[in-house]
Parts: structure tokens; sequence; C-alpha cells
């Protein structure tokens, strides 16, 4: 099978190119930057230089479309957050994919939502608030916590703070007057990571 991954930069993208390499699938990447992680993979049989997804959706969407129709790909995988753009555009899409239905996403979709969602359905998880002003933050008293932005990645929408003074920074750091953030104290045990498997639309 002639496999597209959405994302080149994350380990995500890397584990699954290696494994659908060492199961014999030809693969290849999309990215918006020619140095990213993935393409060191000896799995990857080319990179395809597109828009930056965060910058403009849409032109992504219209790049990978072509992309993929022009290089007989089988089957466009998401493995970043590309995921939206592909299941709310899925009918447009030229190639398969294998995305979730854009409502059940958008549940998910970002960190509060998500939140929300484990919190109706009864799933543990660390103890959290969302917060919307500067005033909320004196009700966290108990540290580290990790104050997160909805939708971005660790290295730009996480900070962990371990006082009332970092907390304060990390907000601020991080656009509490411009949108809520999830607060979270800080689980412990071990890591563990959680990946989904199509198995013919299941």
């Amino acid at each position: 099978m002639r496999v597209l991954l959405s994302e080149g930069s994350g380990l995500t993208s890397r584990q699954v190119a290696t494994r659908l390499g060492a199961l014999g699938h030809h693969v290849e990447i999309l990215s918006s930057t020619p140095l990213c992680l993935t393409r060191f993979t000896r799995h990857v049989r080319a990179l395809h230089k597109v828009p930056r997804f965060a910058d403009d959706p849409l032109k992504w969407f219209d790049a990978a479309n072509r992309i993929a129709t022009a290089r007989s790909i089988d089957v466009l995988l998401p493995t970043q957050e590309q995921v939206a753009v592909l299941s709310a555009l899925r009918a447009k899409l030229a190639v398969a994919t294998v995305v979730p239905d854009f409502t059940a996403l958008h549940r998910v979709q970002d960190k509060i939502a998500a939140w929300r969602t484990l919190q109706a359905i009864g799933l543990p998880q660390p103890a959290s608030v969302v917060v919307q002003s500067k005033n909320e933050l004196a009700d966290i008293t108990q540290f580290p916590v990790f104050v997160k932005r909805p939708i971005a990645t660790a290295s730009t929408g996480v900070r962990r703070a371990t006082s009332r003074d970092e907390l304060v920074i990390a907000a601020a750091a991080l656009g509490l007057d411009s949108e809520p953030l999830l607060v979270q104290s800080q689980a412990t045990g071990p890591l563990a990571m959680v990946q989904a498997l199509a198995d013919r639309g299941r």
C-alpha cells in the first residue's frame, strides 16, 4: 500500500513510518520543513513540502490532496492535528483516509473539550480547572501544575508551574486574557501513550 503521512515532524509520525515500512508499505510524508524527524528514517521514500498547517489549514489540505493524487497514494494517514481538516473535508479528499466523524472529533480536539468529555464519561484524570481570568488563578493552591492552551503542541502550549508566581507567569505567557486555559495537577505514575488502529472502517 502507498501511504502518505500528514506530517513528518513528530515522534508519532516516525513511529508510524517505521512500522508501516517494516510491514512492507511504501511510505511518503508531508512537511512544511525539509528538516523533519521522520525524514531520517530509512522507511520514508519521499518528502513533500506543503504549507505550514497552523498558518492555513485549507492551503495545507489543497496541497496534500494534490500531492496524494499525483503520487497515486492509497491512503493519506493523519498523524497530527491535520486530522481535523481531513475529517471536516473528507468528502473533498481524492484518496482514502482514516478519520473519525468531525462531530466526534470536535469533542476531543482541544484540551478543554477533551477534559470535559473525559469528565462526562467518568474517566479518571488529574485534578483540573479551566481558568478565564488572572483572578481565578488564586484558587489554585496545589503545585506543581501544568498550564495548557486549548490547542497547541507541548513545546508551544504547555508550561509547568511549581509556585503561584510561576503559575501567573505561565498563564500570562500562554495568553490567559485572550483565551481560557486548562490547569492540571501533575499526575504521578508511568507514562502511557494511546494510539488508535483502524481495521476495515472500525
